[in-house]
Formats: structure tokens, sequence, C-alpha cells
């Protein structure tokens, strides 16, 4: 089976397309927080791409998140009005 090319739309974790990871950096020597959202977690998380082109992508984003792992952080996390604009790395010898 082929992936889809992406498209401008909403996605979300119950699309089962969509697994979300958010890796947290504390800054201090404690371990690097995981957190993730996926239908078999039970958690949602959407993503919107609000344009996508030939050199970039832009969008918003929001949802819930649940810790993987130990750690001594919450065991859920919300995410409310993310937004998120990438360039992406382009150079002449690059196909796409």
């Amino acid at each position: 089976m082929s992936a889809m090319p992406a498209m401008p739309g909403t996605y979300t974790t119950d699309d089962a397309v969509l697994h979300v990871n958010y890796h947290g950096e504390r800054g201090d020597e404690t371990p690097t927080l995981v957190y993730a959202a996926n239908r078999a977690l039970g958690t949602r998380f959407t993503v919107t791409l609000t344009a996508l082109g030939r050199d970039g992508v832009q969008g918003a984003f929001s949802g819930t998140l649940r810790r993987q792992g130990d750690g001594s952080g919450p065991d859920l996390i919300t995410v409310s009005n993310g937004r998120f604009a990438a360039l992406y790395h382009h150079s002449e010898s690059s196909a796409r």
C-alpha cells in the first residue's frame, strides 16, 4: 500500500493516520519527558494543515497528550491554539 500525499485539511487521532509525539526538555539533569497522542492511548489531537506547498507547510494544532514511560511530569498535558509554519529544505540537487 502506498502512502497518501498530505493535503490541506484537518487530521485527528481518530483518523488512525495521525500519531503525535512531544519530547519535553526540562533544562536540568532530569530525563526528557515524552508525551504522545493516538487512538490506542485514548487521547485526541487535531492538526489542521492550512497551507501546503512546494516550499513549506503551515497550520494549527491542539489536543491532549499522555505521558509515556516513567517521569515526574503530569499524566496528561493539553495544548491549545498551537500554530506552526515551516519551510522545507530546498537545494538545487533535490528532486520532489
